[in-house]
């Protein structure tokens, strides 16, 4: 998979998760939420080693703390919506601003996949 189309099915996740932060989650949001989840974690194995020298070389403990989980596998850690939006707001929009800085660094590095 191209970094490309992993970043194209993230940011469909991503207007989700921005959209239930901003006016709560609904039955559609709801499902979008899932497939859209689901397709992320079933491709976020292919391009994570890309991003996983981002996540390991931070020096900011408060931006990516020493445990066990990247900002993407902490958005995915909930299967539904309700429970993601269970947490720190906060959090959450650090997450995707993370994974999006994340695609930036991937790119200026002319990181390749196949």
């Amino acid at each position: 998979m191209r970094l490309e189309e992993f970043q194209a099915g993230h940011r469909d996740l991503s207007v989700v998760v921005q959209e239930a932060l901003a006016y709560g989650p609904d039955p559609v949001l709801n499902e979008r939420f899932r497939t859209r989840r689901e397709w992320v974690q079933a491709h976020y194995g292919e391009v994570r080693p890309a991003f996983d020298k981002f996540w390991t070389t931070s020096t900011d403990p408060q931006r990516f703390p020493a445990q066990n989980t990247d900002p993407f596998e902490s958005l995915l850690a909930s299967p539904t919506l309700e429970g993601l939006l269970s947490r720190d707001a906060r959090q959450i929009q650090r997450d995707l601003e993370d994974i999006e800085t994340a695609f930036d660094l991937c790119r200026e590095s002319e990181v390749a996949l196949n």
